[in-house]
């Protein structure tokens, strides 16, 4: 892998990285929301954590520890899920007012409008019945690719991204 957890760095080492430039990937999924009767409640971190990973695999990013709270209304009335905060402002008002050894570097949120048309080509919806591990994985790789390409496009000075 060629990025790496920000928790598995010691300070002056995440210090010596937020000077070389490097870019922050902070996943964010859910710990608890309902998805049906075919999939855990942990879907969306176990994909955010894949997600952020498979970036790692291909560039030289730190990921932050997962963002796993969220505002999902919708879902209190399932057993298990969790409504918490907002998503846009878990991810963007801590770095408004960070101190500056805080990593600051833009960020784009799903369903974000100031990310524009078509930030993302991919997407899952349909019957799970139809599912298998193996669109799982093309899908996934797919995300990732998305990711990647995405960031070589915003980042193209970053440390390590061409």
């Amino acid at each position: 892998m060629r990025g790496q957890w920000l928790a598995d760095l010691t300070w002056q080492d995440a210090e010596a990285r937020r000077r070389d430039g490097a870019l922050v990937v902070v996943p964010v999924g859910a710990a608890a929301k309902a998805h049906g009767p075919h999939l855990p409640l942990d879907t969306d971190r176990t994909l955010a954590r894949a997600l952020a990973e498979g970036v790692a695999h291909e560039l030289p990013v730190l990921i932050a520890p997962i963002i796993d709270q969220g505002w999902y209304p919708a879902f209190t009335g399932y057993p298990g899920s969790q409504s918490r905060v907002r998503m846009d402002r878990a991810v963007r008002e801590p770095a408004h007012d960070a101190p500056p050894t805080v990593f600051r570097v833009p960020v784009t949120v799903r369903d974000d409008p100031a990310a524009g048309d078509g930030h993302s080509r991919t997407g899952a919806s349909g019957d799970p019945t139809l599912a298998s591990a193996g669109k799982g994985v093309a899908i996934l790789g797919a995300m990732v690719r998305d990711l990647v390409d995405g960031l070589r496009v915003r980042h193209p000075d970053a440390p390590g991204v061409r």
